[in-house]
């Protein structure tokens, strides 16, 4: 399996589920490694849409897995700051013209326990 190849990588990871739910067979052996090789005390953020789908797999990926979850929550997250500024935005801003300023969102906040 190609996954195979970044063996005992020890990273802080963030990953939006989403886009790869739909490979979440191939994925899974290459997210447990990942927490199981990850040096004790290593942090790992979860932020994503709220779908269940998403963080419920998270979690259940977490529950096999030797990290504890510090901080789980669902919320709506609104920019409340529209003059914030949008040129980085480029192409899509005079594509969608005004972004979207809130977001129903998932996160975990966990860390790798000790040895």
């Amino acid at each position: 399996m190609a996954l195979r190849r970044f063996g005992k990588i020890k990273p802080d990871t963030c990953d939006f589920v989403s886009e790869i739910f739909h490979l979440r067979n191939e994925a899974e052996p290459f997210f447990l490694n990942i927490f199981k090789n990850a040096k004790a005390g290593s942090l790992f953020l979860f932020v994503d849409n709220s779908t269940a789908k998403f963080p419920d797999w998270f979690d259940s990926l977490i529950k096999r897995s030797p990290i504890d979850v510090i901080e789980s929550r669902s919320v709506k997250m609104k920019i409340d700051d529209t003059s914030e500024e949008k040129s980085d935005l480029g192409k899509y801003w005079s594509k969608f013209r005004h972004p979207k300023l809130t977001a129903d969102i998932a996160y975990r906040i966990c860390r790798k326990q000790a040895g």
